[in-house]
């Protein structure tokens, strides 16, 4: 993740059986954002999981990662895919 060009790379872990999640952003990405918004996300994800709607806490954390990547890093038009979006079920 930290191999990202412009350090704006986002990490959502989630693991189900030991109930644990977090989400994690690059320096790139932090340094325009703070802190504070990746509380806010993982807040978020936690209410919506006590109430077991996992899909919703997940597409709202994408939402709202993808809404701040954007306003802060506009795509461009020679933007590539440096990280792999493989799901990961173990």
């Amino acid at each position: 993740m930290d191999r990202v060009a412009e350090r704006n790379g986002v990490l959502i872990f989630i693991a189900p059986l030991s109930q644990k999640y977090a989400v994690i952003g690059d320096q790139g990405i932090t340094e325009k954002i703070g802190n504070q918004f990746w509380d806010e996300v993982v807040a978020s994800i936690g209410v919506y999981f006590k109430n077991e709607n996992f899909t919703a806490g997940v597409v709202e954390a994408i939402q709202k990662i993808g809404d701040s990547l954007a306003a802060h890093f506009p795509r461009k038009n020679d933007d590539q895919n440096e990280l792999c979006n493989e799901v990961i079920k173990e």
